[in-house]
């Protein structure tokens, strides 16, 4: 099985694009996108990157500085395509401040998160918990609003240096 790229969307509220990865394992009660939860919908991470490259760091660096992974989830794909993902993407956009989007618990978060991702966005869905808006921490320290669908979600930015890897 190989990571998939379901779509993208410009979120030009937060200066975002939205990468949707298709394939997840949380069946959370009440998803926002059901249709993301089967596996390999959309193009493979490799061709979708090699489509893309070129608009990450001319079009659409024009518009949004940050680089949203959402979906489905990328912490339910297989761990090495996650994280070649993650990779190849800093490399891509190394200007961009990447944001995983997962289910996951902070604390089951890989290494690899840390390695090449600026921010993080915990917490399963919880249906009825009622949407929460949270700070977004951006790289100055400052922090912008960003809605978020359940009251247990939160952002965290993670010790990430842009070193060459």
């Amino acid at each position: 099985m190989s990571m998939h790229i379901a779509g993208m969307e410009l979120n030009l509220t937060h200066k975002a694009l939205e990468i949707f990865v298709s394939g997840c394992t949380r069946n959370c009660a009440g998803c926002h996108n059901p249709e993301l939860q089967k596996y390999g919908v959309g193009k493979k991470w490799q061709r979708w990157l090699r489509e893309n490259t070129y608009r990450l760091n001319y079009e659409w660096s024009m518009l949004v500085d940050k680089l949203w992974i959402v979906g489905g989830d990328i912490l339910c794909q297989p761990p090495e395509d996650a994280r070649e993902f993650l990779m190849a993407l800093r490399k891509a956009a190394p200007s961009m401040d990447i944001c995983v989007w997962t289910g996951a618990k902070y604390t089951e978060l890989p290494d690899f998160v840390f390695k090449f991702a600026d921010v993080v966005k915990v917490g399963e869905y919880q249906e009825g918990t009622g949407s929460i808006t949270a700070s977004y921490p951006l790289i100055d320290d400052s922090h912008i609003p960003v809605t978020l669908a359940s009251a247990n979600q939160y952002f965290r930015r993670v010790n990430y240096v842009r070193t060459a890897t």
